[in-house]
């Protein structure tokens, strides 16, 4: 495989993005629905975990690529890129959830925690119980991933040949310590799981991932020996909840570099990549925002008015507003994204475009 090979758009990744927002899922609805699926999924946590690493993975990519065509990064342009692909569809749940909270429940929370949201700190205030959640409290993992595209791409420019991947692999093993340090002496789990300075180890070890560039054996023996990092998420998913000490610890690092060795594997040919890209999986990959920006709110406030088992039709209800939100407001403001793409990328991404058009109309 060649190295161009190696940056160019993988639908099994979108496949193991359809693998984390089925994992998220399962754990809000161990919290709002009727069944067994706590006692089934204790570590469905991971499905947020494999989101970071598959975006600091794909982020660093995307700035390693521009400034390997153009010798520099625009910066400008990267935060235009960002707002228009994130904030539409945010910005769409937020007025909805707002609107009908407030119009029909009557719940004053809703503001607060709806401005905590929108200005990016619901992780912080989650982890220090700040302010009211309302139904908003899963937009912490989007607050996090904020404050990473605040700080990564500058720091990424100054560490252009000073050992990025030293310097990352400093910082993981710095936030580990730390977080070990405040897991074992009696922080608040909430504290440890919703930092940024103890859970972004994860980001970083996409970025890691992405700086390493593995060379060509490494990749194919990631691939040979794929069902290792397969199985050690399913035995995470199976038995660990993010409360317990493995996962307040080592536990959250564990499980990237894990992904990180399946997003490796994904990308080769054989059986992971053949799984990862089935079409269904690879169309739920691409309106994996959409869902996890609505699954939340839907399945916190649904079962007022949905009570027992028939609750459950919640889930496929949010995956048809997500399809809708991809469809109508996700998708035209990614092709207006393509303007504010590098020059020579321009071709590329609209290539990539058109290939998730068709696959949306399956």
């Amino acid at each position: 495989m060649r190295d161009d090979d190696y940056l160019g758009y993988e639908p099994a990744l979108d496949g193991l993005r359809a693998i984390a927002i089925l994992a998220t899922i399962a754990v809000h609805a161990a919290f709002y629905l009727p069944g067994p699926w706590i006692k089934l999924f204790p570590g469905a946590w991971i499905g947020v975990d494999i989101f970071f690493v598959l975006s600091g993975f794909l982020i660093t990519r995307l700035l390693a690529d521009e400034m390997r065509r153009n010798g520099r990064i625009g910066l400008g342009r990267f935060y235009i890129r960002r707002v228009l692909r994130l904030l539409p569809a945010y910005a769409v749940m937020l007025l909805a959830v707002v609107l009908f909270s407030a119009c029909v429940l009557h719940d004053r929370d809703v503001y607060t925690a709806a401005l905590v949201s929108i200005g990016y700190i619901m992780n912080w205030s989650r982890a220090f119980a700040w302010f009211p959640q309302a139904s908003l409290g899963h937009t912490w993992s989007l607050s996090m991933e904020e404050q990473f595209y605040i700080i990564w791409p500058t720091a990424f420019i100054l560490m252009r040949g000073r050992r990025p991947l030293l310097w990352l692999a400093a910082l993981i093993a710095a936030m580990v310590v730390w977080r070990s340090f405040l897991a074992v002496g009696g922080s608040n789990p909430e504290r440890v799981y919703n930092g940024f300075d103890t859970h972004a180890d994860t980001l970083l070890i996409g970025c890691a991932l992405a700086v390493a560039r593995p060379g060509e054996e490494l990749r194919r023996i990631a691939g040979r020996f794929a069902i290792v990092p397969v199985v050690a998420l399913a035995a995470v998913l199976m038995g660990f909840t993010y409360r317990s000490p493995f996962v307040q610890t080592v536990g959250f690092s564990l499980a990237g570099f894990a992904t990180a060795w399946v997003t490796v594997a994904a990308i080769q040919p054989g059986w992971l990549k053949r799984a990862l890209s089935v079409r269904p999986l690879v169309y739920t990959g691409k309106i994996s925002y959409g869902l996890y920006l609505w699954h939340a709110p839907i399945l916190i406030i649904g079962p007022r008015y949905i009570e027992g088992y028939p609750s459950l039709l919640l889930i496929p209800a949010s995956f048809a507003i997500a399809a809708l939100s991809h469809a109508y407001i996700e998708k035209p403001f990614l092709r207006l994204k393509t303007r504010f793409e590098p020059s020579r990328q321009r071709m590329q991404v609209q290539e990539e475009m058109l290939g998730e058009a068709a696959l949306g109309g399956v």
